[in-house]
């Protein structure tokens, strides 16, 4: 039997050795495509760990208050938990070139381990500073853009805050773009210098220093943050702020997460859009076939050896496709990921997954046996009698309308049949793709373009790190004062213990009419023992709204209940649409919380420009601040383009499965389009049939896709909302779907057009007389 078995599969691959080539060619291009998403996905998903390990990322950072004691810096460094410490501080230092209010500004290592030992960040082009070179910087993307710098360039740097009043501190040598985790974290989008230590040892008298701040990597990892966090707090006091690395990569993980789970869908789609036609194409081959049964019965061969002979073409087409889409895969591997996740890729050269790819080419070899198996034992339980078509001529209505509305909904006996539903499975798949990914990209534009969704509930802000100065205090008066200002509320950012870590909260007090973040659920606290939280707090805490969270080391024990969730905006260092805190001045002075910066939130009346009325009261350390995205939509927008390929891929499979299905449909109808030719049908009757067959595939995808599609769209905006911490307000694509249901009516004739003519040209009587 083994000896037939290879003898009859040799000759059957020799005399179809083009259409095998073909089919070979088709799945290995459309299973490599799928295992080249497969591996970007799980670049994007492991890349960011990747590149905190790549940059010698901090598992936390902290800063402590103007007023911490002597010693407190060296009390961090030998808590147990410290593995590594390196000091650092935020300096109004930048290029004299740079646009002022651009929030622009530099990180100035305090000691050599900043940039070496601790946060290492990589470099994109050129080089590091060398060791002991003062005159020597390095700048983030965001910097070299704002200031059109480039690598080698000498630049002027001034400091100060008030343009009027800045400090010269002579030349340096951009010597390199750099991005670390904190470029990419809460300080995505701003614009900074990288200073090494020496820097500040040759301008020590002309470097005004923020807060002492300073990054570690601990001993027990990430996992160790909010140990740190209690020990930094009984070491120093609650005035110090502690910020966990994850949530500081809040904003880079939840874009890849979205980057991952897209590049994963447009895998799974292609793999299985891939098996499915390689499976139907490689059925249409073997039933070429069929003939041969007869011969192989009387020759002796039995009926396991005929079930046999149908899984051996099937291992080697499944083998060929295999080995292409294993090459294709490494090759084309640079390509992906892209955007964000491609910034943060350690490495964007060949990349080998050797998981993905067996499982990816398992899978080919596999599906294509299991379907020759099939087809054998259908084959070999039917005996040799030949398949008939139905004949789907209908008797009410037009006849051409009548033969293409049966010929589109064929029931899935027999070869025409099959190929029609699975052509209207993949257009009803398009058609919802196209429509979800229009629908999360409209979406995703309602929110970049509504600063309310996004935590700006009012117009602007005036900012300052100067909590005592008095100038704030007159410029808060001057904005009550002033008659294009409806409303003003003035507060302070504090640190709020909780849960063994410190939220960064906005004290408020109300001061006229009603300026605030935006509110998510929930309302505004008005008692001294309630505050409103963001998502990401909430969850870390395993709160909701109602529930009471106890202040950590506050004697007496003192609770505040959870009133409600807010959106916030970036005013203060870390807090970040849904990792921030809100509670009443008045809270904040009973807890004894200590003020880390002021700023004074700002609504102005009708006609009035925000800018234009707060830059009246710019003036010292003093900064106005105005809508702005956020990091986490910032890094949102550098997803890249999967959504749309994926909606693209989609859409190209549900045209071919159409062109498909139309093409099977008029071979294995042959004989039926002959009789109606006999009966009075003319070519142009048949073209129309045709043509009618692809319109209604395609009226009952867009009928059954669109709201399916707004629904899976809706779904997935309102997951992506939840975890970005915004208002959740999805919007449908009208004129995306409207343009839908044009462009796939169009297509449909456009692909019925091949098949109708070859529909058209069969002859009758020649057919008739052969069949």
């Amino acid at each position: 039997m083994t000896g037939a078995v290879r003898l009859w599969s040799a000759a059957f691959l020799r005399r179809r050795a083009r259409a095998v080539f073909g089919l070979v060619l088709m799945i290995g291009l459309g299973a490599g495509f799928s295992l080249t998403a497969a591996g970007g996905a799980r670049r994007a998903s492991t890349g960011w760990e990747r590149f905190r390990a790549d940059t010698l990322a901090p598992n936390a950072l902290f800063s402590l208050p103007e007023d911490a004691p002597a010693g407190s810096l060296e009390r961090v460094a030998n808590l147990p938990s410290v593995d590594v410490l390196a000091p650092f501080a935020y300096t109004p230092i930048s290029p004299a070139g740079v646009r002022r209010g651009a929030r622009g500004g530099s990180f100035v290592g305090l000691s050599d381990a900043f940039g070496t030992s601790v946060y290492r960040p990589r470099i994109l082009a050129g080089r590091r500073p060398r060791p002991g070179r003062g005159d020597e910087v390095t700048m983030n993307q965001a910097m070299a853009d704002l200031g059109g710098l480039r690598v080698g360039q000498r630049v002027a740097l001034v400091s100060g805050f008030d343009p009027a009043n800045l400090t010269d501190l002579g030349r340096v040598t951009v010597v390199g773009v750099h991005v670390g985790s904190i470029d990419l974290g809460a300080n995505a989008g701003n614009p900074t210098l990288f200073l090494p230590a020496a820097f500040l040892r040759a301008h020590r008298d002309d470097v005004l220093l923020g807060p002492l701040s300073g990054v570690v990597r601990l001993r027990g990892g990430d996992a160790a943050d909010e140990r740190f966090a209690r020990q930094v707090a009984s070491a120093v006091g609650t005035g110090a702020f502690v910020i966990p690395a994850r949530e500081e990569g809040a904003a880079v993980a939840d874009a890849l997460h979205v980057q991952a789970v897209a590049l994963w869908l447009l895998a799974a789609v292609a793999g299985a859009a891939t098996l499915v036609a390689g499976i139907q194409t490689f059925g249409r081959l073997l039933g070429d076939a069929v003939a041969d049964q007869g011969v192989l019965a009387a020759l002796g061969l039995t009926r396991p050896g005929r079930r046999a002979i149908w899984w051996v073409p099937a291992l080697v087409v499944g083998a060929g496709a295999s080995a292409m889409a294993l090459a294709g895969a490494v090759i084309a591997s640079p390509l992906l990921p892209t955007g964000l996740a491609r910034r943060v890729e350690p490495d964007t050269g060949v990349f080998v997954d050797p998981l993905s790819l067996a499982l990816g080419c398992g899978m080919v070899v596999l599906g294509l046996v299991a379907a020759g198996l099939a087809y054998g034992q259908s084959r070999t339980r039917a005996g040799l009698r030949p398949t008939a078509q139905r004949s789907s001529l209908r008797q009410a209505g037009p006849v051409t309308v009548g033969v293409g509305v049966g010929w589109a909904l064929a029931p899935a006996r027999g070869i025409a049949g099959a190929a029609a539903r699975s052509a209207l499975v993949a257009v009803v798949a398009g058609i919802a793709g196209v429509v979800a990914v229009a629908t999360f990209a409209t979406s995703l534009g309602h929110l970049l373009a509504t600063e309310r969704l996004y935590g700006w509930d009012f117009d602007g802000a005036l900012v300052s790190v100067d909590v005592t100065a008095d100038s704030f205090d007159r410029a808060v008066a001057g904005l009550v004062a002033d008659p294009a200002v409806a409303a003003v509320s003035r507060g302070h950012v504090v640190g709020l213990p909780l849960g063994g870590g410190t939220v960064e909260a906005l004290a408020i007090d109300q001061v006229r009419g009603q300026a605030y973040p935006t509110l998510r659920s929930g309302r505004l606290p008005v008692g001294d023992d309630e505050v409103v939280l963001g998502t990401d707090n909430l969850e870390r805490l395993g709160l909701a709204v109602g529930d009471e969270v106890a202040v950590d080391g506050v004697r007496p024990e003192r609770g505040l209940r959870v009133v409600g969730a807010a959106v916030f905006p970036a005013l203060a260092v870390n807090a970040d649409l849904a990792n921030g805190g809100l509670l009443t001045g008045t809270a904040a002075d009973a807890l004894g919380l200590e003020h880390a910066s002021s700023f004074a939130l700002v609504r102005v009346g009708p006609g009035a420009d925000a800018a234009e009325v707060l830059s009246h009261y710019q003036r010292g350390t003093i900064e106005v601040a105005l809508p702005s995205e956020p990091p986490r939509l910032r890094n949102m927008r550098e997803v890249g383009s999967i959504p749309v390929v994926l909606a693209g891929f989609l859409a190209l499979l549900a045209a071919t499965a159409v062109g498909h299905a139309l093409a099977v449909s008029v071979r294995a109808r042959r004989h039926e389009i002959a009789v109606l030719r006999a009966l009075g049908l003319v070519r142009g009757q048949v073209r129309a049939a045709v043509s009618i067959q692809a319109g209604v595939t395609v009226a009952i995808g867009l009928v059954v896709g669109m709201p399916l599609g707004v629904a899976v769209g809706r779904w997935a905006w309102s997951l992506i909302a939840a975890g970005l911490g915004v208002l959740d307000r999805p919007m449908v694509a009208w004129a995306a779907s409207l343009a839908t249901v044009v462009a796939a009516l169009a297509i449909a004739n456009v692909v019925a057009a091949v098949p109708a003519r070859a529909a058209a040209r069969l002859r009758p009587a020649v057919i008739l007389r052969t069949e």
